[in-house]
């Protein structure tokens, strides 16, 4: 029960519409490999549901095909003629238009997971490519995958960030920190990819 508590809070984090959100208890993904949650995503058009992806939670797999230790994993397929018509009626998304993240939100522990989305999802909104850490990488693993993947700028939420208005923002080439407002975030990553 608590974990379906924690998937929940983690789900209002997102903002999302609470009436496009269905729990069902009863859904079966028809492989025995899933140890948690299982999730369907569906576009509704005029009434019509798409689904495009399903997916979920299955952490003995790696074990059960042979892995020496167990490995938490989640993992989804979808259908790809679905999600390229789903694209094609985006008129500001592409398949064609990838284009890389520009910065990494992080929380210092696994208890500003959902302070994180919720910076991520702000930073979105005011137009930036974000990723946040989903797996609960320390600070130094996350600075470590960022400079792999180059990803600019690593935003670090601790408990003064939560409490304050502001975000410790770090530029990984300088490696200078600053404390800036949202709004500065976007400026400031702007000004230095352009």
């Amino acid at each position: 029960m608590i974990q379906l508590q924690d998937i929940l809070k983690s789900l209002e984090a997102f903002n999302l519409d609470k009436n496009r959100i269905s729990l069902d208890l009863g859904i079966s993904r028809g492989l025995q490999y899933y140890t948690g949650m299982v999730f369907e995503i569906y576009d509704s058009k005029l009434g019509v549901e798409r689904k495009l992806c399903g997916g979920g939670r299955y952490d003995d797999l790696v074990v059960s095909l042979g892995g020496e230790k167990d490995t938490p994993a989640t993992g989804f397929s979808y259908v790809m003629e679905e999600l390229r018509k789903e694209l094609a009626e985006k008129d500001n998304l592409s398949l064609n238009n990838y284009q890389f993240v520009e910065v990494l939100v992080v929380g210092v522990s696994s208890e500003y997971y959902a302070y994180s989305v919720e910076v991520a999802e702000k930073l979105r909104e005011l137009g930036l490519r974000v990723e946040t850490d989903v797996i609960g990488r320390d600070v130094e693993s996350n600075i470590e995958y960022a400079n792999q993947q180059k990803i600019p700028f690593v935003i670090i939420i601790n408990s003064a960030e939560k409490e304050g208005s502001k975000v410790l923002l770090q530029n990984l080439d300088s490696g200078e920190q600053k404390n800036l407002e949202l709004n500065e975030v976007v400026n400031q990553v702007r000004n230095i990819r352009e």
